[in-house]
């Protein structure tokens, strides 16, 4: 019997995607810190209508 694939989702990596994964990677910032971190926190606190946010419950601490 042949093999099927069966896709659950299409891959949706437009180019910003994947330069800002490289610009992660190449940085070494892949985990709570890094200009796209600190800009979610940003975007986040004012969508929210907080004064502050963090990324992670460790940031939190």
């Amino acid at each position: 019997m042949a093999e099927k694939e069966i896709k659950l989702s299409v891959p949706n990596l437009n180019p910003d995607i994947v330069e800002n994964l490289r610009e992660c990677i190449e940085t070494g910032w892949v985990s709570t810190g890094g200009r796209f971190i600190q800009q979610f926190e940003k975007d986040f606190s004012a969508y929210v209508k907080v004064p502050d946010a963090v990324s992670d419950e460790e940031a939190a601490f």
